[in-house]
């Protein structure tokens, strides 16, 4: 449910070892995007080795870059393998997070086999078809985890 949230915002790789903004054009938009984007078969994916900077250098990481199928030059988002592990096993073969095969609408690793679904695969059907039932889900969730997790004296307004 929370994995949502990539709809907003994005990485900088001087922070994150990623790169890239989660969905483009929609940064600062509160919806079920995200769903859809990684259940959308005019949506292609490329998994791609995140460069080193000077701030940042860690080693690279492996992340998704989605392209239109229709257009290959318009990327339309970055996501991570816990973003496609929602929906497919990807059987890394690194640490670095090698995917082990390619998700149905990967491209570049055409040799690879298709990676398994989970059967959590149907509960991101359901979200990228109706975004209240995600909006509803997503708020009981952050709540749980903000209460359970969070020290509420110890946040302060960042204003």
């Amino acid at each position: 449910v929370l994995n949502g949230i990539h709809t907003l915002g994005a990485a900088e790789a001087n922070q994150t070892g990623h790169d890239g903004t989660f969905t483009e054009g929609e940064e600062t938009k509160f919806n079920n995007k995200y769903y859809k984007m990684m259940l959308d078969d005019n949506t292609v994916w490329e998994q791609v080795l995140s460069e080193p900077t000077e701030d940042n250098p860690n080693l690279p990481e492996w992340q998704w870059d989605g392209y239109s199928a229709v257009d290959g030059s318009q990327k339309i988002g970055m996501k991570l393998d816990t973003d496609f592990e929602l929906f497919y096993d990807l059987q890394l073969v690194s640490d670095d997070g090698l995917a082990g095969c390619r998700p149905p609408n990967g491209i570049g690793e055409e040799a690879l086999p298709l990676c398994p679904r989970y059967p959590t695969y149907d509960i991101g059907e359901i979200y990228a078809n109706d975004r209240n039932t995600w909006a509803g889900d997503f708020v009981i969730v952050l709540d749980k985890m903000l209460l359970n997790k969070v020290d509420l004296n110890g946040l302060q307004d960042l204003i």
